[in-house]
């Protein structure tokens, strides 16, 4: 069998989206209760923003305790919003060399919501095999400013099959049992949705 590389899917997907805005969900990622009111509440107040960003968290197994909890740095999240110059990241990353520094601000797929029209403006818009990075500065050329939102809209949970090298199936069998989510208003957004663990599917657009 021969399979697509990964920018090379991507960009499949994308390309058959037609909605005003497009969010990338990994295998193992989680909405958190009531993210799309969030995000939702973010495009209302900034009309004027194409691209949202967020930082990420992960759910993490405490043996100790023998069950699941949120990683420390959830603290720090006060769901506040800024909005940062896409030239201010650009100088940091050149004149500094500080991308790794960046990357927790920076707009980049998976972490971000975007209008679709900035990725139908490239032919390529995932142009090389690291599609994250790719996407990261297609958005820092192509917009003046983004929004960060203080507050992560979905959670790197467990699948049993991912990469992903903090996982394991002994993890992921307690996680599928122990964890499950509803989403507010989701059926507004997605009609067949309601109730689910997570989205047994290797990407979500």
């Amino acid at each position: 069998k021969k399979f697509l590389k990964v920018n090379e899917s991507w960009e499949i997907g994308v390309s058959k989206i037609n909605s005003k805005w497009i969010m990338m969900l990994c295998e193992d990622d989680l909405l958190f209760h009531n993210s799309i009111e969030i995000l939702e509440y973010h495009i209302n107040k900034y009309k004027n923003i194409d691209c949202f960003t967020w930082p990420t968290t992960s759910i993490i197994f405490d043996h100790k305790k023998n069950m699941f909890r949120y990683s420390k740095d959830f603290k720090n999240f006060d769901m506040k919003s800024k909005v940062i110059s896409t030239k201010e990241i650009l100088s940091k990353i050149k004149n500094e060399n500080c991308i790794n520094e960046t990357k927790k601000i920076s707009p980049f797929f998976t972490k971000l919501l975007i209008k679709t029209k900035l990725i139908k403006k490239s032919s390529k818009f995932f142009f090389n095999s690291e599609p994250m990075w790719s996407s990261l500065f297609q958005i820092l050329f192509k917009t003046k400013k983004y929004v960060y939102i203080n507050f992560p809209i979905f959670v790197i949970g467990y699948l049993q099959n991912s990469s992903s090298e903090m996982h394991n199936k002994e993890n992921f069998k307690k996680f599928s049992e122990g964890y499950s989510t509803k989403i507010t208003r989701v059926k507004k957004f997605f009609p067949e949705l309601d109730e689910y663990v997570f989205i047994l599917s290797n990407r979500f657009l």
